[in-house]
């Protein structure tokens, strides 16, 4: 790749957050179809198992991905030298997959409540090695996402396709489990393929593991506290209440993390690129890239935090059914996280590890799991799925405490914490366009669209009068395009 000439960010941006848009919006569209179904007794089998081998796929991965992408971006105008590096994480990624794999046997022998879920974990089991061989990170770092956004629509969307023709009652739930390990297989299988653009296997050499494996230490245990935080929710609901619960809080979880991984998406980009700036000692380039998408992530997230919290019951009517009503108020509470989980996930994940600074990310994740496991603990048994939903973002903002300190040197806090002000204030003419469409003669899910088309441009309306430059961008770039194709 040429390093002259490096692509434009807002583009990969935009061909990012379509990839994750149709990563997760084709499941949700699957989802509203199967919880249906399925119930939210079935849908919460589902979501049992498959958070049970997200947490043998972490340590299968040994959070490899994130290590990968900084790594492989600094050697991405080097063929040979990218060559060798894959082949070492190829070789350490293997050998993590086959201890996974032996830990998840001994579990399941181990412990009988999991007999009853043992079908649909060994099916979402397979998961674990097509992850491996899928080598995701590699195209990341290479900012290959127009690849990634058409291959993410292909698989996703014939995955749909099959669920809505294969899958009809409730005795179809392992048939939809293998349609979802079929999405990760065949991305696994193409992405392999085409990484021989890329790089050179014939290529022998005596490969050098050892280096790698401290900073992937590191950075797993960043993961695996990660996971424990976002994946233990569900387990720990499924053993301490029922089917029916965990179905209620992952259909609160789900809302949320849609938008969450979408403005996520957007921010991603910068991890590689900083990685590169890096390298290249181009140090006034990260500040500004820092601070300009700290600001774009207030900026989108604030206002989708207050509309799921506004829309929580037909959005959740409109995706789930009535048989889901019970997972209003935990959507409403998780609203909180569209906007703590994407600055959060910025700063520990998009900031700090490519600036090599992942000690910070380490103390700040593994506070949250602690405080996590001991609010779920504490609040489960007395509020069940709302319980478990409080306990997440009163989490997740002592994790934002925690790293806005360490930030110091690297964001302007004062900047960040007047964006928070002048977006939320912003935001509060969402209410005021929800009062006005709720005199509407429509029915409930008419009314929802009418409202979103509204908020987005009445939210951009107030940022325009007060003088956003970020508002004032967007209104001249559309301008641009309105003349352009005029």
């Amino acid at each position: 790749m040429n390093s002259k000439k490096q692509k434009s960010l807002t583009q990969i941006s935009i061909l990012n957050a379509i990839k994750t848009a149709a990563t997760i919006g084709f499941p949700i569209i699957s989802y509203v179809y199967i919880a249906h179904i399925f119930g939210a007794s079935g849908y919460g089998r589902i979501s049992f198992a498959k958070s049970y081998i997200t947490n043998f796929a972490t340590l299968a991965m040994l959070e490899i991905s994130s290590y990968s992408i900084r790594e492989a971006a600094k050697a991405r105008d080097d063929k040979e030298r990218l060559s060798y590096f894959v082949k070492e994480i190829l070789l350490i990624n293997v050998i993590s997959m086959m201890i996974s794999y032996i830990a998840l046997l001994c579990t399941l022998f181990a412990v009988k409540r999991l007999d009853e879920y043992l079908p649909l974990i060994l099916i979402f089991g397979t998961t674990i090695l097509f992850q491996v061989f899928s080598m995701e990170w590699l195209f990341i770092a290479l900012e290959e996402y127009k690849y990634t956004a058409i291959r993410t629509i292909i698989f996703q969307s014939v995955a749909m396709l099959l669920t809505v023709l294969i899958i009809h009652s409730a005795d179809d739930i392992y048939k939809y489990a293998w349609i979802q390990a079929f999405a990760v297989g065949g991305t696994a299988l193409l992405n392999f393929a085409n990484s021989r653009r890329f790089i050179d296997y014939s290529v022998r050499i005596k490969l050098e593991i050892k280096k790698h494996i401290k900073p992937m230490i590191v950075l797993f245990a960043i993961r695996l506290f990660s996971n424990v935080f976002c994946q233990m929710d569900p387990i720990m609901i499924g053993l301490m209440k029922d089917d029916r619960t965990v179905g209620l809080f992952s259909t609160g979880d789900k809302m949320s993390g849609l938008m969450s991984n979408i403005i996520n998406a957007l921010c991603a980009v910068i991890m590689p690129r900083i990685s590169y700036y890096i390298e290249n000692k181009e140090f006034e380039q990260i500040k500004i890239l820092i601070s300009k998408t700290s600001k774009v992530t207030i900026f989108l997230a604030m206002p989708m935090m207050v509309g799921l919290f506004i829309c929580a019951e037909p959005i959740v009517l409109l995706f789930s059914g009535r048989d889901f009503i019970d997972a209003v108020m935990v959507t409403k509470i998780l609203s909180l996280r569209v906007l703590l989980s994407p600055i959060n996930t910025l700063l520990a994940w998009y900031i700090f590890i490519p600036m090599g600074r992942e000690k910070y990310s380490l103390v700040a994740m593994g506070l949250a799991a602690v405080l996590n496991f001991i609010a779920n603990i504490t609040l489960i048994p007395l509020f069940a799925q709302d319980g478990a939903a409080i306990a997440t973002v009163a989490t997740e903002l002592i994790e934002f405490f925690v790293l806005c300190i360490f930030a110091g040197g690297i964001i302007m806090r004062k900047e960040l914490f007047c964006s928070f002000i002048k977006y939320f204030f912003a935001s509060m003419i969402i209410l005021a366009v929800q009062k006005c469409c709720s005199v509407l003669q429509c029915n409930i899910y008419t009314r929802l669209i009418i409202l979103v088309a509204i908020s987005i441009f009445a939210y951009l309306g107030v940022l325009l009068i007060i003088k956003d430059n970020l508002a004032i961008e967007i209104r001249n770039r559309v301008y641009y395009i309105i003349k352009k194709w005029a």
